[in-house]
C-alpha cells in the first residue's frame, strides 16, 4: 500500500497545479524530500506531516490521499 501513496500524492498534487515546493514549505521539509517521496525512493519520518501538507494544500482531508492510493492498489490487481 504504501508504494501507492507517493503516486496518490504526486497525481492529486498534480491535478491541483501545485508544485513540490507548495508541499515542502508548509511542511517544513526540503523540497528533495517531497521529490523522493514521490519517485517513491523513501517514506518520510514524519509521513502524516507530509501527507497533511498535501492535503492542507489541495485543499482536501488527508483521509482521501489515503483512499486515493487504496483504490490505485485495488486497480492494480
Amino acid at each position: 500500500m504504501l508504494d501507492w501513496l507517493p503516486k496518490a500524492a504526486r497525481e492529486m498534487r498534480e491535478d491541483a497545479g501545485r508544485r513540490t515546493v507548495h508541499i515542502a514549505a508548509p511542511a517544513d521539509l526540503d523540497v528533495s524530500t517531497v521529490n523522493r517521496f514521490e519517485n517513491g525512493l523513501t517514506i518520510p519520518q514524519h509521513l502524516d506531516k507530509l501527507i497533511a501538507a498535501y492535503a492542507s494544500e489541495i485543499e482536501i482531508e488527508p483521509i482521501e490521499i489515503w483512499q486515493y492510493a487504496l483504490a490505485l492498489w485495488e486497480n492494480s490487481t
